[in-house]
């Protein structure tokens, strides 16, 4: 029996969100396959988007960036801690390289940790990276001022090295800092759901015939928001996931039963920022996406300039959602007619390549 180890970053949920899609492509390629899972996510996320799951395992050794919200990054506090891990980095590559001893994978998968990778490459195992982002690019773009940044940066380059290749979905950022590149297409859950069970759901959450469902989805981070300030348009039902506290008279409230795809696919908009997995997602269910711009993040223009062509979008700045003042183009937005739904090619096209490489082809 073959063995994937399969490390994704706790920074948020939506490299989970980017994982278990793909890994569930490859089970139906290879049923027989053990899968063991190493994340800071908690495992009951881990296991709702992937129930089939052998083995999840904690740990917190890709935090990436220190954030203050879903969109501000502590650029200071950030670079300290890269400075501390680069000043440990033996002892921390270490504790992976006994991870992977105890696992014993045929496979080392990161999404999008590097630590990992340098751990494979000491052990001569087989690793492989996949992501629409890096942390060495990202990093790079918001420390290159800073003293030492060069250092760091160099050492995440280098452990990245490690991967062969790296599986870019798309759309993905630009990476000059990596090498063996390979690009595949749109990675996302996506649910077929029936007309019946689109009403369903809905019904499930309280949203009346003929009312829109507006679904609040920010990411993993937490953040706090003064909802109370958000528009409230005729017709129209915000829905809140657990981690944003709803304080409107009309809102829904999540229901556990249910999966976040499931959701997506019974929305008529989703509200999100910039960030890979909520944003395919709705794309690929064909959601209309209103989204708050993160200029400064590296993801942003790439996401921003492929979801004008592929989906009903518009975008906003975040403090406009921090006052609420966003409800002009909310209304205009709702509007405008669902765009068909993308297919997440890249599911299948990177459960492909992760499949030769457990049996030792790589091409």
């Amino acid at each position: 029996m073959k063995t994937l180890l399969a490390q994704v970053s706790g920074h948020g949920l939506g490299h989970w969100g980017q994982t278990a899609p793909v890994l569930a492509a490859l089970q139906a390629l290879q049923p027989e396959l053990r899968i063991v899972v190493r994340s800071a996510i908690d495992e009951r996320l881990i296991r709702a988007r992937l129930p089939s799951v052998d083995e999840v395992r904690h740990c917190d050794s890709d935090r990436g960036l220190v954030m203050s919200s879903a969109v501000g990054v502590l650029v200071a506090e950030s670079h300290r801690n890269y400075l501390r891990e680069l000043a440990d980095w033996e002892r921390l590559v270490g504790e992976d390289c006994a991870v992977i001893e105890d696992v014993r994978p045929n496979l080392v998968l990161s999404n999008v940790g590097y630590r990992v990778l340098a751990a494979a490459a000491r052990l001569g195992v087989p690793a492989i990276a996949m992501s629409s982002l890096n942390w060495a690019d990202v990093y790079r773009s918001y420390a290159r001022q800073l003293p030492d940044w060069r250092r760091v940066h160099d050492n995440m380059r280098a452990a990245y090295a490690g991967a062969e290749p790296f599986i870019r979905l798309q759309p993905g950022m630009p990476m000059p800092a990596l090498e063996r590149i390979v690009d595949v297409g749109p990675v996302a859950a996506r649910h077929h759901a029936s007309a019946a069970e689109v009403a369903r759901v809905r019904a499930t959450l309280g949203c009346g015939p003929g009312e829109s469902l507006l679904l609040a989805a920010l990411g993993g981070i937490p953040t706090t928001l003064d909802t109370s300030r958000w528009p409230v348009l005729e017709n129209t039902r915000w829905l809140f996931p657990p981690e944003i506290e709803g304080r409107l008279a009309n809102s829904l409230s999540w229901d556990p039963g249910l999966r976040f795809d499931q959701v997506v696919a019974a929305a008529d908009l989703v509200l999100t920022k910039v960030g890979y997995g909520t944003m395919l997602e709705a794309a690929c269910h064909g959601t209309r996406i209103l989204y708050a711009a993160r200029p400064d993040w590296p993801e942003d223009r790439p996401l921003g300039d492929w979801l004008q062509a592929h989906t009903t979008v518009a975008r906003i700045d975040w403090p406009s959602i921090e006052r609420g003042t966003f409800g002009a183009t909310l209304k205009t937005l709702l509007a405008r007619p669902r765009a068909s739904p993308v297919e997440p090619s890249g599911n299948l096209q990177a459960a492909r390549i992760l499949a030769r490489h457990l049996h030792g082809r790589d091409s």
